[in-house]
């Protein structure tokens, strides 16, 4: 099966790693959030083992993923193209 990953426009994804924290961070995600997140977008490392690690099921990680995305892009918008 192959595993779907969350589309970012092609700037975002170029985003040295301390922008990216910058983003995360700022975008309120709560500790477990936070984490998802880091390990989502800055370690790459795939939905199913990020589930694993924190103790959710892969439909959940999901949910969250996306919520955080959300989040992260409208942070992206008001802290680098202003």
């Amino acid at each position: 099966m192959t595993q779907a990953r969350l589309r970012l426009p092609p700037d975002m994804a170029m985003l040295p790693r301390e922008q990216w924290e910058k983003l995360i961070y700022c975008s309120n995600l709560g500790l477990e959030g936070s984490k998802i997140a880091d390990l989502y977008f800055i370690q790459q490392i795939p939905q199913i083992d990020i589930a694993e690690e924190v103790g959710l099921d892969r439909k959940t990680v999901s949910k969250r993923l996306l919520t955080a995305r959300a989040k992260i892009e409208r942070n992206y918008e008001r802290l680098f193209k202003s």
